[in-house]
């Protein structure tokens, strides 16, 4: 408050909506918003109507296999993990695991159309969340 009473009797500006928001905007930084592997993990989950802790499991069915790797992959793409952390958020795998999934997913997405649409709608419902939270 005395700080938008001073700007305003400072620059003789009159106190409205528009200098409020300036003076609020210099105090208040922007948080810090990431995408992290377990909302990467949670978004593939649902779009596979699978558990999301069938994701970490020991499980090979072609269902979770398909969403793990594809969790694997975005979050190798969208986070600053490691190959080592992303592989311990899947059940404790070796970073080459990572490795080969991304691989995997880079493999199906040049000879499947459909896969390679279902990529890039899951990337794309995770860059947008971002900016609605």
């Amino acid at each position: 408050m005395i700080s938008l009473i001073a700007q305003s009797t400072l620059n003789s500006r009159e106190i409205n909506i528009d200098l409020a928001k300036e003076v609020v905007r210099s105090f208040v930084r922007e948080i810090d918003k990431k995408i992290t592997v377990e909302f990467i993990q949670e978004l593939v989950a649902n779009h596979f109507n699978i558990p999301t802790d069938k994701l970490a499991s020991e499980t090979r069915k072609r269902q979770v296999v398909i969403a793990r790797q594809l969790s694997m992959y975005l979050a190798k793409k969208l986070t600053d993990q490691s190959l080592k952390a992303i592989g311990e958020l899947f059940g404790g795998r070796d970073h080459s695991t990572v490795i080969y999934s991304c691989k995997t997913v880079q493999d199906l997405m040049e000879t499947d159309a459909l896969y390679k649409d279902t990529v890039s709608e899951l990337e794309k419902k995770i860059k947008t969340s971002l900016h609605e939270k």
